[in-house]
């Protein structure tokens, strides 16, 4: 879930200490396109995730587990405390900025806040961003399909690692799907 622009970091922690989760055991973590995120567990098998993207700068929280009923009253109970983003309120965010300056920010922000299982829709907005003709958006894209390894994007990515104008957007559509190999999906 995508937290609203102002969110306190604070109400996140409080939540997180209210499901059970404790700073005693919180792993920090830096992930590839500037991503940070805190890892809290919560319980034997819930963890608890709070992040920042780094391009888009949005925090969004995460909520990890086997057992899907543990899994959904964590997430409503985030909800409820938190107030984020629908994930209508993403799509619609995007539609709206496709074009403009805030287009890769809105690419980010909907992959951060897709469903476990992404939707038509949302393959649809990533793969659409795949083929934009802004190297930003199609960056935004690339980040957006290793967000979520799915065997729809495998022939964009392909194509954008082989011969993509931008090398950046090249590079990190070869790492993106150096990634979905070691997930058996090239």
């Amino acid at each position: 879930m995508v937290l609203r622009e102002g969110q306190n970091p604070e109400d996140v922690e409080e939540v997180i200490r209210a499901l059970g989760g404790s700073e005693d055991t919180r792993v920090v973590r830096e992930f590839f396109g500037g991503r940070r995120e805190v890892e809290w567990p919560i319980g034997d098998d819930l963890k608890l995730v709070q992040g920042e993207d780094g391009t888009s700068h949005c925090r969004y929280v995460q909520v990890l587990g086997d057992d899907e009923d543990d899994v959904m009253a964590a997430i409503e109970s985030c909800e409820e405390s938190l107030r984020p983003w629908s994930y209508e309120d993403l799509i619609r965010f995007y539609d709206l900025a496709s074009g403009s300056e805030e287009g890769p920010h809105a690419v980010l922000r909907l992959a951060l806040g897709a469903p476990p299982s992404p939707d038509d829709d949302f393959v649809a907005r990533v793969l659409k961003s795949l083929g934009s003709s802004d190297p930003e958006i199609r960056d935004a894209g690339v980040l957006a399909a290793a967000t979520y390894a799915l065997s729809a994007f495998v022939p964009r990515l392909s194509e954008l690692a082989s011969s993509d104008a931008d090398p950046e957007v090249r590079d990190t559509a070869r790492a993106t799907l150096e990634a979905y190999a070691g997930a058996g999906l090239t």
